[in-house]
């Protein structure tokens, strides 16, 4: 209804009666289209409001995610799996944690870190594990047996024997600050090569001057059960393959104590450590290298294939505490040998009692390469 009318305005004999209904009709026409126009622009933006975006912002809005429960339960399980959903063959690989999807139209994901330590995000759809309900899928899918069984063999069998491991320490590249990233550090740098990247580290382990490290070497030099814990529960390997791991340890002790043995390079140079470590005879020392030295080492190795310590350089007490917790984690977890020799044995087994022939030279030979619980070298 408009605002104006005649019986709402005064006509008062000073104004012109013709002039002012013909000024009156204008204004109320003008009301009326002002009004219709109010009514268009409306359906405009009601319409405008439910485009494709808003409607998907508005189903985000009420939409939570799935429970986890059914999914949660495939974290830390060996599994073969796609490196991609278009790929074909399928690899050992260790689920690492799951992630939930931000919104409807995204699938529940997981991390997986693959046998060659390469990772991957991956939907559910992209793996296979031995609890699924059509067990002939982890059974019988593709894989490429013919560079997995090298890998194996690869990784389960040292070249030489201990004795006759010689390396000159010289040779090494000289590590580069900041360090290369994981990918590039594990899969194109050789184990000697990435060891160059944790002899400063092990230098001021040696000389007490790196303060993570000053707990478990003040234990161990204070000898009796406190020395004993630490010798029956030393630091492992974490994802390492056993190979990695055990030329690791020869590597350690062929740096701290390179007159060991007749085969060392002539060029190698002893490192020296503090007064403490020096007034150790060679077989205390020896015993050190063993259980303190080897175990902070590897900590460091660790944190540098992770991409967690992104410098050389030492950092505060504080940060390189920090640090040293996280590498500690990662020294617990699982070999990557075992990783996969776990997930082949069972699908041999699954495909015996299923009835498919047996596969040929996947699966290394038993004995090879196992990890020794205790230590991985002796002096």
């Amino acid at each position: 209804m408009p605002r104006y009318t005649q019986s709402n305005f005064q006509d008062g004999d000073a104004v012109d009666k013709v002039r002012f209904r013909d000024a009156l009709d204008q204004l109320i026409h003008d009301e009326v289209d002002d009004d219709e126009d109010d009514d268009e622009e409306g359906l405009h933006s009601d319409e405008a409001y439910w485009d494709d975006d808003i409607i998907e912002h508005d189903k985000n809005a009420n939409w939570r995610p799935p429970s986890p429960t059914e999914f949660i339960g495939c974290v830390g399980q060996p599994v073969l799996c796609k490196q991609r959903p278009e790929a074909k063959e399928f690899w050992p690989a260790k689920v690492v944690d799951y992630i939930p999807p931000t919104k409807p139209s995204m699938k529940p994901r997981f991390q997986v870190n693959f046998f060659d330590w390469k990772t991957a995000i991956v939907a559910r759809d992209c793996f296979y594990t031995q609890y699924d309900d059509d067990e002939t899928s982890f059974a019988d899918c593709k894989m490429d047996r013919k560079k997995l069984s090298s890998w194996t063999e690869r990784n389960s069998q040292l070249d030489t024997e201990d004795d006759d491991f010689d390396i000159d320490f010289t040779q090494l590249p000289a590590p580069q600050d900041p360090p290369p990233k994981p990918r590039f550090f594990i899969n194109e740098m050789g184990i000697e090569e990435q060891f160059a990247y944790v002899i400063p580290f092990m230098e001021r382990i040696l000389t007490g001057n790196y303060s993570p490290s000053k707990s478990i070497i003040d234990r161990w030099m204070s000898g009796g059960t406190a020395r004993a814990g630490i010798t029956q529960n030393p630091v492992q390997g974490g994802h390492l393959a056993e190979l990695e791991w055990h030329t690791f340890g020869l590597l350690v002790r062929k740096w701290a104590l390179p007159n060991s043995n007749s085969s060392q390079s002539e060029n190698s140079v002893r490192p020296r450590g503090n007064e403490r470590y020096e007034s150790l005879n060679e077989r205390e020392k020896g015993l050190f290298i063993v259980d303190v030295l080897l175990g902070e080492a590897v900590i460091q190795l660790l944190l540098l294939r992770a991409g967690k310590r992104t410098t050389l350089k030492i950092l505060s007490d504080e940060d390189e505490a920090a640090l040293h917790a996280v590498g500690l984690s990662l020294s617990r977890e699982e070999s990557t040998s075992v990783t996969v020799r776990t997930i082949l044995e069972t699908r041999q087994r699954l495909r015996k009692r299923l009835g498919l022939r047996e596969e040929q030279d996947v699966v290394p030979t038993e004995g090879e390469g196992r990890r020794h619980k205790n230590r991985v070298t002796t002096i």
